[in-house]
C-alpha cells in the first residue's frame, strides 16, 4: 500500500509542545521549519521573545534549525538577520528542490531531519515528497482569505486520516 503525502508523522498543537527532548528521542537533528502562522504570526515581523527561547532550547541542544518558507526575500531576511539562520524564502513548497539544498548545506540526512509547517498541501507534502519527517502544527491564527478556509477545510480529512490511524479501528 502506498504510504499517504498528506498525512503527518507527528501532530502537536503549537511548536511550543515540541521539545529538544522528543526531536532527539525521534533522532531529530536538523529542524527545516516554515516561518508564517507556523512560528509567528503573518504580522509577526521578527521572532518574538518566547520563540527566542524555543530556538535556543534546539541551540542548546544540537538541534541545527533553518527555515524554509513560500514567502519573499524582505519577509524571511528581515525574520532571520539576527539570527542568521540557514533560510530559503520562495521555495516552492511543496516541492524537494530547497528542502534538499538546505539539507545539503546543513549536513543533514534524511533520517535525521524533519520540517515542523502548519499546511498539508506545502509543509506536510514537501516533507514526504523528500522521504522526511512531517510534523504538522496548528496554524496559529485562522486564514483570513476564501481560499486559506478552503485549504484548511480540506485538510481536515487527512488530521481525521491521522489521528484514525494512530488510534487504531
Amino acid at each position: 500500500m502506498k504510504k499517504n503525502l498528506f498525512i503527518p508523522d507527528q501532530i502537536f498543537n503549537d511548536i511550543y509542545e515540541i521539545t529538544p527532548e522528543y526531536l532527539i528521542s525521534e533522532n531529530v537533528r536538523f529542524v527545516l521549519s516554515d516561518i508564517d502562522n507556523t512560528l509567528v504570526t503573518y504580522s509577526d515581523k521578527e521572532p518574538t521573545e518566547k520563540l527566542l527561547v524555543w530556538l535556543r532550547s534546539l541551540d542548546e541542544a544540537g538541534i541545527k534549525t533553518a527555515f524554509i518558507s513560500n514567502n519573499n526575500k524582505n519577509r524571511v531576511s528581515r525574520f532571520n538577520k539576527d539570527l542568521r539562520y540557514p533560510a530559503y524564502h520562495g521555495s516552492g513548497k511543496p516541492s524537494r528542490r530547497f528542502v534538499f539544498r538546505l539539507m545539503e548545506e546543513m549536513g543533514a540526512e534524511k533520517e535525521n531531519t524533519c520540517i515542523i509547517g502548519d499546511q498539508i498541501f506545502t509543509d506536510v507534502l514537501s516533507a514526504k515528497r523528500a522521504g522526511i519527517r512531517a510534523i504538522l502544527v496548528q496554524s496559529i491564527e485562522p486564514p483570513k482569505d476564501l481560499f486559506g478556509k478552503i485549504k484548511k477545510a480540506l485538510e481536515k480529512k487527512y488530521v481525521a486520516e491521522y489521528y484514525k490511524k494512530r488510534n487504531g479501528p
